[in-house]
């Protein structure tokens, strides 16, 4: 069976999309579903767009079931992401590696669901109610203190500049202090073996 819009359940206790004894269905839109999203029993689902759920389970398979989502799976906090015949998976209970490219795979090693990783968009867990961002590497803001001052600053610097080379700056001082120190007494030695000569000289 090929849907070519979206799946949303009839009332607040009834599944999005529900297959059962080998049935095949393709959502090419989103799922909203009551209690649970999807449920598949033995089947293969395939969702083009998002699940949403406001109770229940965001996705639940059994009995070699396949499910794949191609969006994000969106539950209110407290609610299941997805469960697999009697256990239960959240966001980041994914099997790795995964057996399909680009997807994020929960399984018991009977039934098997898939949903897509979304750069930039979540593949949802429950945050407050509301589907979290998938997690990429970002570089971090400095953390900022009780006193508001960022850990960088109470160590002695801002995160605007580098701290100074202390060591090697004063390396630098005595080096010129010696070069200084040896320029003088080239002067006095000159001047005192000028006056010897001259000495000499008024003697003859």
């Amino acid at each position: 069976m090929n849907i070519g819009g979206n799946a949303v359940a009839t009332n607040g206790t009834s599944d999005g999309v529900h297959a059962n004894h080998n049935a095949t269905i393709t959502v090419d839109g989103d799922v909203t579903g009551g209690t649970t999203g999807v449920k598949s029993v033995g089947s293969i689902v395939t969702v083009g767009g998002d699940v949403t759920v406001n109770s229940g389970v965001g996705v639940y398979a059994e009995d070699d079931s396949e499910v794949t989502i191609d969006g994000v799976i969106t539950v209110p906090a407290g609610v299941t992401y997805i469960e697999i015949d009697t256990a239960v998976y959240g966001f980041g209970d994914n099997t790795v590696p995964s057996t399909k490219t680009g997807y994020r795979e929960y399984t018991d090693g009977i039934s098997y669901v898939w949903v897509k990783i979304i750069t930039g968009s979540g593949n949802g867990t429950q945050f407050g109610g509301a589907t979290i961002v998938d997690p990429t590497p970002v570089q971090r803001a400095p953390v900022v203190s009780n006193n508001n001052e960022t850990q960088e600053e109470e160590a002695g610097y801002s995160a605007e500049e580098e701290p100074k080379d202390e060591p090697a700056a004063a390396g630098k001082s005595n080096t010129w202090l010696w070069l200084l120190l040896l320029l003088l007494l080239a002067v006095i030695i000159g001047l005192y073996l000028s006056r010897k000569k001259i000495q000499a000289l008024l003697k003859k």
